[in-house]
């Protein structure tokens, strides 16, 4: 079975990424739990933020702006310790 064009059986080696990794989990989260992301998480080096309360589809949460502030307070982390800042 694929998923948005990706074999199922695709296998990531987290110990091999390079890139900062954001894993974001809720504690409301039916589909995902929090033992999964846990576990996702731990795959790439890291802790899930976790955020109380929101719904699994984050975005369309009522306070979706909590989930919203969180990635980019750490896409403006990775952009203050980049050593590649694009001048403005």
């Amino acid at each position: 079975v694929e998923k948005a064009g990706f074999p199922a059986n695709i296998k990531i080696d987290g110990a091999k990424m390079k890139a900062p990794v954001l894993v974001l989990a809720s504690d409301y989260d039916v589909c995902s739990t929090l033992n999964m992301q846990e576990k996702i998480a731990a795959s790439y080096g890291t802790t899930p933020v976790v955020l109380h309360g929101l719904c699994h589809n984050m975005m369309l949460d009522p306070e979706w702006e909590i989930s919203a502030k969180v990635i980019l307070d750490f896409m403006n982390t990775i952009k203050q310790q980049s050593k590649y800042k694009k001048e403005n």
